[in-house]
C-alpha cells in the first residue's frame, strides 16, 4: 500500500467519495464550505452563543442567512442548539471541523500577506 493510500485510508476510514455526486459527504462539504458556515462553526469555537452574538461577531450576516445557516448546520449535527435557552454550541465532530477551518482561516491570512506583499514589489 502507498503512502498516499495509507493517509488517505485513515483520514477516511469510511471510504467517502465527496467526488462521487451520489456520496452524503458532498451535502456536508456544501454545508460546511459556505462563507457563513465556516465563520460561524469558527466563531463557536470561541463557546456557545446566542443568536444576537453571532450578528456582534460576523460582520454582514443577515438574521435570515443566520438563520438558514444555523438552521442547515444543526441538521447537519455540528451545531447543537438548545431551544430551552436558546444557546447554540458545536458537537464533538462540529468542533472537528469547525478547528480544521480555522486552520484553513490561518492558512489563508498567511497566503493572503504573501499576496499583498508580491503586489506592493
Amino acid at each position: 500500500m502507498s503512502e498516499t493510500q495509507a493517509t488517505e485510508d485513515y483520514a477516511n476510514p469510511h471510504h467517502f467519495d465527496v467526488f462521487s455526486a451520489q456520496c452524503p459527504s458532498r451535502k456536508l462539504l456544501n454545508d460546511v464550505t459556505r462563507r457563513w458556515s465556516i465563520l460561524v462553526l469558527v466563531a463557536l469555537l470561541d463557546g456557545n452563543m446566542y443568536f444576537r452574538q453571532f450578528s456582534d461577531r460576523i460582520g454582514g450576516i443577515s438574521d435570515r442567512m443566520l438563520s438558514m445557516t444555523l438552521r442547515a448546520l444543526v441538521d447537519d449535527g455540528l451545531v447543537l442548539h438548545d431551544e430551552k435557552s436558546g444557546e447554540y454550541s458545536l458537537t464533538a465532530p462540529g468542533k472537528k471541523v469547525a478547528s480544521e477551518s480555522r486552520r484553513l482561516l490561518d492558512s489563508l491570512y498567511v497566503a493572503l500577506d504573501g499576496l499583498v506583499a508580491a503586489r506592493q514589489a
